[in-house]
């Protein structure tokens, strides 16, 4: 590393020096202090950089073509710098350990430099699990890209008057330092905490299979306590290294999370980009902790990460084809239908009263006004007239997910979603499954045959919504008949108690 650096900085400066004096010649208003010159003892200002315990040159290199990467137009003769931060801490409340960053310096020509941050992080590449560059997101770092903001000034000058130790020193105290006003990112994004469900072993096994409306690998530890026993639910929080403890994570998983969620792209670009668009991290933290069980030789949790999130990819880009459970053609007749339901909630939801109380809520025509819905108003019926409320709402959301998929053919979240759930849901529960190592589970990914959901012809799926519609209908309006004669008998009979009314309860054709 020495001798090479040697010789990269003996071209470097050497080009620098000739174009000083070039210009100088060749305009009179500048002269010898109008420029810093670089370093004439090369050799000490190597073992200097080497030397410097603020970070780690990890690689340099001089580029012989010229090319594009990641975005960055590197001319011929390009040279780029890779220096290592460890343990990067930030104080605001408390110190967050981020882990260790990585700073890309380039230089395309003279007094031009760039400047790229990364970390490292795991990623699936050729069947392989491998380890690569991303672009590193951090309070003032988003994408890769710094706002330097008040310190941009003294970076700058550092590093274009070949003050590397300076310009280290400053990078380190701009990647420690949090400002407030200016963030990309607040450090507390870096952790995920608040009681996160950690699953047992037979709890997961449950955990993407749908119940009522939603899945128990969604709801928070106060839900499940509720549908499991207490002993049977844990949490867990996805924290940074505390401060109090002497080694630290040199890429936590924590700090993977964010980025995954942020979308950050590899530096290699072949590696495919992972995301959460199905199983978020709930679900991929305690997938992974299932997959470390299931592969002999046993990956980091970390790995085991990244492996589900290959997996789940996987699911996603394959239901995302068939993420529709409706095929057929849509005709206008159908249009009928969402005015139904809407005509049945509306119209069997309330009911008026001709006489005002005081202290309640009223219509604008001055009558009061019933809600089937609360218990205040129907305490009798109103839990089984919400059911079937719901139910038709459920049903009309159905009918027009079914529309804009036929019509418009966009994709149909709910059912894409429920594909992955199911196909999650068939490895856990296949006991026999196991791996040897990283690599023959992504062979296993690879090769993965993914079962859908069997899809319906929207003639038989209209007949049979309609079928329910007019079940939940009769539900409905015996309830809101039932409820109007009730009150009315009770209003005649206090009528006749006052000796306002003679009419008999017991004639009337109600």
């Amino acid at each position: 590393m020495r001798t090479q650096l040697i010789e990269l900085f003996t071209w470097l400066f050497t080009r620098d020096n000739t174009i000083i004096d070039d210009v100088i010649s060749k305009f009179d208003d500048y002269n010898q202090d109008s420029f810093t010159r670089p370093p004439e003892d090369i050799p000490k200002f190597v073992d200097t950089l080497l030397g410097d315990d603020t970070c780690e040159l990890v690689k340099a290199v001089q580029h012989t073509e010229e090319h594009e990467s990641n975005c960055i137009k590197i001319p011929v003769d390009s040279i780029e710098f890779w220096f290592k931060f460890k343990d990067v801490k930030l104080k605001r409340r408390k110190i967050f350990r981020l882990g260790d960053y990585y700073l890309r310096v380039i230089n395309t020509g003279f007094d031009k430099w760039v400047f790229k941050f990364y970390t490292k992080q795991q990623g699936v590449l050729d069947g392989k699990l491998v380890e690569d560059f991303v672009y590193a997101q951090h309070p003032h770092i988003s994408h890769g890209n710094a706002c330097f903001a008040g310190m941009e000034t003294a970076i700058t000058a550092s590093v274009t008057n070949y003050n590397f130790t300076g310009f280290i020193w400053h990078i380190r105290r701009f990647l420690t330092s949090w400002n407030y006003r200016s963030p990309h990112h607040q450090p507390e994004d870096f952790e995920k905490i608040g009681r996160l469900p950690l699953f047992s072993e037979h709890m997961l096994k449950e955990a993407f299979i749908k119940s009522d409306s939603m899945y128990p690998i969604e709801q928070n530890i106060w839900s499940l306590t509720n549908r499991y026993d207490d002993s049977d639910v844990a949490s867990y929080n996805i924290k940074l290294t505390s401060a109090r403890k002497r080694e630290y994570e040199s890429e936590p998983l924590s700090r993977t999370i964010r980025h995954i969620e942020c979308g950050s792209k590899y530096y290699n670009e072949d590696i495919e980009l992972l995301h959460f668009k199905s199983v978020k991290h709930i679900g991929a933290y305690n997938l992974a902790l299932w997959l470390q069980t299931k592969v002999t030789d046993c990956p980091s949790l970390n790995e085991a990460f990244m492996l589900v999130l290959h997996y789940v990819r996987k699911l996603y880009i394959t239901c995302y084809a068939e993420c529709s459970d409706v095929t057929g053609e849509w005709h206008q007749d159908y249009d009928y239908f969402d005015r139904d339901i809407s005509n049945a909630i509306s119209t069997n939801q309330y009911f008026y009263v001709n006489q005002p109380e005081i202290e309640h809520r009223y219509h604008d025509r001055g009558t009061k006004l019933f809600d089937l819905c609360l218990q205040g108003d129907n305490e009798s019926y109103y839990e089984e007239f919400k059911e079937a409320i719901n139910a038709l709402r459920v049903l009309q959301n159905r009918f027009i997910n079914w529309k804009d998929t036929l019509q418009s053919q966009s994709v149909n979240y709910g059912v894409m979603l429920k594909n992955v759930y199911n196909n999650v849901s068939n490895l856990i529960n296949t006991d026999t499954l196991l791996w040897d190592n990283a690599e023959s589970f992504i062979k296993y990914v690879d090769n993965l045959e993914v079962a859908t959901t069997k899809r319906e012809h929207i003639s038989t799926l209209m007949e049979n919504a309609n079928r329910d519609f007019y079940v939940q209908l009769d539900i409905i309006e015996e309830i809101h008949k039932q409820v109007k004669i009730e009150y009315y008998e009770k209003e005649l009979r206090r009528l006749k108690q006052n000796e306002k009314s003679t009419v008999q309860i017991e004639n009337l054709n109600l």
